[in-house]
């Protein structure tokens, strides 16, 4: 063996060093059943209840102990969640029900319908009149309360929430459209991220589409809330899973990617991406004009002038009296002004078989001065919308 030589500077620490070294072997040992009775800390913050709002509800449930869960008969406790842990619901004592249990495990849970209670002619009414705060605290009083319990498959208050999120994101777009100065800005980017907290709640519906669309709002929200958060918000986008054409998230998602590659200065991909979401079958109002947009400030970074016409004229033309409409009447005029689309275009294989020999300048400068002369109509939100979807579903239809 040989002999270990510790230097005489260290004698010092040589009893700390012991000490140490001993400390582990001097404590008692504990046997197995004593170790697994101990819980974790982790264990023990999980079961420890979070009180919540009182809320009402119908908990729909498939037994623990049913030997098919699939097949299962459903059951129900009409109950008061007082509060969860990330396992269980708490219900709140029923005098009329002594049966009702304490808790409840979440796994068991196939569908809640909260009792959800506000006046939703309220809500309309509000949005009628571009009264976005009205409309905004009627929704989010009515839904807060649910946000702790929005994991739970099949509720009834994911969709309520979703469309707070989505008002709260309306407004803030339209502020920051509005915004003349950096403190009006700035409003904007806090609406954006008072949207952006609401759209967090509602990813936890990973029941269903909810969750990813609200994933994607949010991040929407994030890129508008400031460029200092589109790497996060590229980053979140990556990780997520590509959605099938033809979900409900497709559009959204595409456009979510055309957005961020517009922002960061990749024209190709950004027009790509735009494509994809315009291939959306459903045509939804909350991207296609958007996609559209993005696809001819594209076609003009790439130097087709006159394909970006056509998408401008489209647009404004398809979506009048909207933000989409003036936006694209607005970059129309400045295409036409620029006198890029003034020389004679080349015409194509499939503009010569078809007929489409139309002059989209004439045309351009007719809607152009057609809109400047034409009395201001004042359309609500809620009636803008409307008119974008029957617009939209009979260009489908051609």
């Amino acid at each position: 063996m040989v002999a270990m030589k510790i230097p005489t500077s260290h004698f010092h620490s040589l009893p700390l060093l012991l000490a140490t070294v001993a400390i582990p072997f001097l404590l008692p040992a504990l046997s197995p059943a004593q170790t697994a009775a101990r819980p974790s800390v982790a264990a023990a913050r999980a079961d420890k209840v979070v009180n919540t709002q009182p809320v009402k509800a119908r908990v729909w449930y498939v037994p623990a102990d049913a030997p098919d869960p699939a097949t299962a008969k459903r059951k129900f406790w009409d109950a008061t969640l007082i509060g969860r842990t990330t396992r269980q619901i708490a219900f709140a004592p029923d005098p009329n029900n002594k049966s009702l249990p304490a808790r409840m495990d979440c796994e068991t849970i196939v569908g809640v319908d909260f009792e959800i209670k506000y006046e939703r002619f309220e809500v309309v009414r509000a949005m009628a009149k571009n009264d976005w705060a009205t409309a905004i605290r009627i929704l989010s009083a009515a839904h807060a309360p649910f946000y702790p319990y929005l994991d739970l498959p099949e509720n009834n208050a994911a969709d309520g929430v979703m469309e707070l999120g989505t008002t709260m994101m309306k407004f803030a777009k339209r502020t920051l459209r509005n915004a003349k100065d950096d403190e009006a800005r700035a409003a904007a980017a806090r609406q954006f991220e008072a949207a952006y907290k609401v759209f967090q709640q509602c990813a936890k519906a990973r029941w269903s589409s909810i969750g990813m669309l609200a994933s994607l709002k949010g991040c929407h929200c994030l890129v508008a809330m400031g460029p200092e958060n589109v790497k996060d918000a590229a980053r979140r986008v990556e990780k997520m899973e590509e959605p099938m054409p033809g979900d409900d998230t497709f559009g959204h998602y595409w456009l979510l990617r055309a957005e961020i590659a517009q922002i960061q200065g990749d024209v190709t991909n950004a027009m790509d991406a735009a494509v994809k979401s315009l291939a959306f079958e459903n045509k939804d109002v909350e991207t296609f004009p958007d996609a559209l947009l993005i696809s001819a400030d594209c076609y003009e970074k790439l130097g087709e002038p006159f394909r970006a016409r056509d998408v401008y004229f489209e647009v404004a033309k398809l979506f009048p009296r909207t933000d989409w409409g003036d936006d694209a009447l607005s970059r129309l005029e400045t295409l036409m002004a620029s006198g890029k689309t003034r020389k004679k275009e080349t015409t194509t294989t499939e503009s010569s078989f078809f007929g489409l020999e139309e002059d989209m300048n004439k045309l351009a400068d007719d809607l152009i001065q057609e809109r400047k002369s034409a009395k201001p109509v004042f359309y609500g939100d809620d009636e803008q919308e409307s008119e974008v979807v029957d617009r939209s579903a009979a260009k489908s239809d051609d």
